[in-house]
């Protein structure tokens, strides 16, 4: 059964004066219909034409699975080779022999004298127990100037090695000129250190002095800057010169003597612009191990 509508009030019907009018249901709907209409007729004047793209225009789906496996295999893989690298210091620019035993002989002393410099007791113990591997990378390459790679037993001794051999003033005396040391980096902080390379540049051009250097791909600057050195910041030539001995033990070098002073790692000083530049080999990596340590 329908309700029974209320009925309008006096007021309404005109009983009392003045008379106050109130609108009907029925005349609410149809304004409310109207607007509507309205709003309805506004939007379909502003929305854009239909899309005429079927299913069939975009690229086939992708087989996620394989996708997520395959980042999953390689992020494994990396963290493999990082925790490797993460244990492990790279002597740059140390000449070779042309006999391997000459050079295994070589680099046993070089990374005794480099343990004995850092004056750090775990790392003689480490050294003493035959705990630290070396070699020349890579082994496939010809004996020349390949980078020298040293593995310690784990990250903390490499950074106490690291750090208190930076920490002293001046080049280390296990490291004639143009060798220096850094960590172990991985392709992907190589590419940062060739970006931070340029940057430090780009800095010391606009400073008009070496007042930054590069430590293995962090930019630092130099308490003391130095002048900058002749031809500065221009394109490498055929000659390529070995920096002054004067620069710091970690040094990226990277051809001529002015890049390798930009590059040095002596955050206290700017490396020396001053004395002679002889010729350098060009870099490269060999292998070798440790009074019988298992090769790496």
């Amino acid at each position: 059964m329908t309700p029974l509508k209320a009925p309008l009030p006096a007021a309404a019907r005109g009983g009392v004066s003045p008379a106050v009018r109130y609108a009907s249901q029925q005349s609410v709907d149809s304004l409310s219909e109207k607007k509507v209409l309205i709003t309805l007729e506004a939007l379909k004047s502003s929305s854009p034409p239909p899309s005429t793209h079927t299913l069939a225009a975009f690229s086939p789906p992708i087989d996620m699975a394989r996708t997520v496996y395959e980042s999953c295999a390689r992020v494994l893989s990396d963290k493999v080779e990082y925790e490797e690298k993460e244990r492990r210091v790279v002597v740059i620019g140390s000449a070779e022999d042309p006999d391997p035993v000459k050079t295994l002989a070589k680099d046993e002393l070089l990374i005794e004298q480099l343990v004995d410099y850092c004056e750090d007791p775990d790392v003689k113990q480490a050294w003493k127990d035959g705990q630290i591997k070396y070699h020349r990378h890579p082994k496939e390459r010809k004996a020349g100037a390949r980078p020298l790679k040293v593995e310690l037993p784990n990250k903390k001794l490499r950074d106490l090695l690291l750090d208190k051999i930076r920490a002293k003033p001046g080049r280390p005396t296990p490291l004639p000129a143009p060798s220096f040391i850094r960590k172990d980096l991985t392709p992907m902080q190589l590419q940062l250190e060739r970006e931070a390379r340029e940057e430090v540049k780009q800095r010391n051009l606009n400073a008009g002095s070496l007042s930054f250097g590069l430590r293995d791909f962090s930019i630092i600057s130099y308490r003391n800057p130095r002048p900058l050195p002749k031809h500065y910041g221009t394109t490498r030539t055929a000659t390529r010169t070995a920096p002054p001995s004067s620069l710091s033990a970690d040094i990226p070098h990277s051809g001529d003597g002015s890049d390798a002073a930009l590059l040095s790692d002596d955050a206290s000083t700017a490396p020396s612009t001053s004395g002679p530049t002889p010729p350098v080999t060009r870099s490269s990596h060999v292998n070798t191990d440790r009074r019988g340590a298992a090769r790496h």
